[in-house]
């Protein structure tokens, strides 16, 4: 019976993880830099700009009695501070550059297409051992007298080993992306 891999569940698990929590963080990212920084900056700049009018209005009452209009815009200022319960913190220089970049970029546009592809390549390789001793891979299919050795210096320490074949070209097998390497090792 012929001995043929497939990609260790684990993998799997794994790549599509980390795509969604990549896709997610790009999401998250993408809200912070549009929406919540933009948010922040424009309580910030109301907030400061309400104070400064209200402290110019209070200046002019100790050197004045105000104006109708002024009562007006005072009143208007005190209901534009009383929508804050403490002072908008200012977002920092870098916000936008870190979600940009970090997150928008780094992590949705690259990161989440990249674990796509991870597995995309995954499924792609597959190992097959037939029972007359012929190999195939993704490079093609070898007959037993093709395969002149494999090395197994890294089988214990990673479990990779090196498939050696006629012309000296090689296959790797790792056994911690597929399952059944062994049994072809």
């Amino acid at each position: 019976m012929a001995i043929e891999t497939r990609i260790q569940p684990r993998q799997t698990i794994q790549n599509v993880a980390y795509g969604i929590l990549c896709l997610g963080l790009g999401i998250w990212g993408w809200y912070d830099y549009s929406v919540k920084i933009p948010n922040s900056e424009a309580a910030f700049h109301e907030y400061t700009a309400a104070m400064d009018r209200k402290g110019a209005l209070e200046k002019f009452t100790s050197e004045r009695a105000l104006t109708d209009a002024e009562k007006t815009e005072y009143n208007a200022v005190q209901g534009t501070l009383a929508k804050y319960k403490e002072k908008p913190a200012e977002p920092a220089a870098y916000d936008r550059a870190v979600q940009l970049w970090l997150y928008i970029v780094g992590c949705g546009v690259l990161g989440a297409p990249w674990f796509a592809y991870a597995q995309w390549q995954l499924s792609r390789s597959r190992f097959r051992l037939g029972d007359d001793g012929s190999f195939e891979c993704a490079e093609g299919k070898f007959a037993a007298d093709q395969v002149s050795g494999i090395d197994m210096s890294r089988w214990m320490l990673k479990s990779i080993a090196v498939v050696q074949l006629e012309g000296g070209r090689s296959v790797v097998l790792d056994d911690y992306k597929y399952k059944g390497v062994e049994d072809i090792v």
